[in-house]
């Protein structure tokens, strides 16, 4: 390893292609964090909501004898308000949504740092800067929670169609 600047001829195509995965991880794991955050919302909001319609109808039932429909509605919304709660709690989005979020914003500290790279010294790093932004971003790889294939998948087009579109603004 000599230090030495190369030209950004020779480096070019890496930072592209390095510059084209931070965007994909940087969106993927913005996207996964919404996901989970989404999630996690619609299940405790249904588990409230069950909860409150037998806790509702149970307590509105107290002073006469209710029907068996009413006794089997009552029953159907608390398993229902249990089942949830406990999906809530074995999915762990929240926990998820946080840990993509951190994933995305440190994947995002990497992305503008090449993006700032490429600018300021037109594309020439020596091979000991690209070891060491190589080794922090497989350290941030270590760490982060895997992206769903089809968030990924997603991601990979979003930022493919940026890339197409910023390359033919530049030609």
């Amino acid at each position: 390893m000599t230090g030495r600047p190369h030209e950004s001829r020779e480096r070019a195509p890496l930072l592209r292609d390095w510059h084209l995965s931070l965007v994909i991880l940087h969106r993927g794991h913005w996207s996964a964090a919404r996901h989970y955050e989404a999630r996690n919302f619609w299940l405790g909001l249904l588990a409230a909501v069950s909860a409150a319609i037998a806790g509702t109808t149970a307590f509105a039932t107290l002073s006469e004898s209710p029907s068996t429909a009413v006794r089997t509605a009552i029953g159907f919304f608390s398993v229902l308000a249990a089942v949830l709660s406990a999906l809530q709690t074995y999915f762990r989005s929240s926990e998820l949504a946080e840990r993509h979020k951190g994933a995305a914003v440190k994947y995002g500290f990497l992305r503008r740092e090449l993006e700032q790279r490429i600018e300021s010294d037109e594309g020439a790093m020596s091979d000991a800067k690209l070891d060491d932004f190589r080794v922090r971003w497989d350290g941030i790889d270590s760490e982060s929670p895997p992206i769903p294939a089809k968030i990924y998948g997603r991601a990979v087009g979003s930022a493919k169609r940026t890339e197409i579109g910023a390359g033919a603004s530049r030609g």
